[in-house]
């Protein structure tokens, strides 16, 4: 056998990263910033432990809490990777309700593929406990994966893939 052959042979077995996983690392990249932006804000020293909304609507880019589907749809594709769509407020708890959305590439030529992975996630501030942060699977908006996800081309990300930490503390 050749060394070409051999080579070849050798690297038929290589597991080789696909577009989609590198769709699904981008998001939970994406979902670790949103983590550490808003630990930022759970800070101990406040005389009120729960950020305002105002305070976590400053940590994105994107707030998306009013937009209607046409409004969605007009989007720039690049601004979609990291959107605040709600924010769920009671006595004792501010949760901040995020979309993430990854984008992959992978192959070349006719092989080529552009895949996006999306997930939805819920930040937790609670009044009793100061200074940590929960995160937590979250169901995504028909609205927003009706506007902002192409059926084909897009998966939903399990949040276990995501791999961040489920309670993070400042």
């Amino acid at each position: 056998m050749s060394v070409l052959a051999a080579g070849l042979l050798s690297l038929s077995g290589c597991a080789t990263p696909t577009a989609q996983d590198y769709a699904t690392d981008e998001a939970a990249r994406l979902a670790l910033v949103a983590q550490e932006n808003l630990l930022a804000l759970a800070t101990v020293s406040k005389s009120d432990p729960l950020p305002t909304s105002e305070e976590i609507r400053a940590v994105f880019q994107t707030d998306v809490t009013s937009m209607t589907g046409p409004e969605l749809r007009a989007m720039n594709t690049s601004s979609r990777s990291l959107l605040l769509y709600s924010i769920d407020s009671t006595t004792n708890q501010q949760v901040a309700n995020v979309f993430v959305m990854g984008r992959g590439q992978g192959g070349g030529g006719w092989f080529y593929e552009s895949v996006h992975s999306y997930t939805c996630v819920s930040f937790t501030y609670e009044r009793s406990r100061p200074g940590k942060l929960t995160a937590s699977e979250a169901t995504c908006p028909e609205l927003l994966v009706e506007n902002l996800t192409f059926p084909l081309d897009d998966k939903l990300a399990s949040f276990d893939d995501l791999d961040i930490e489920e309670i993070v503390e400042k």
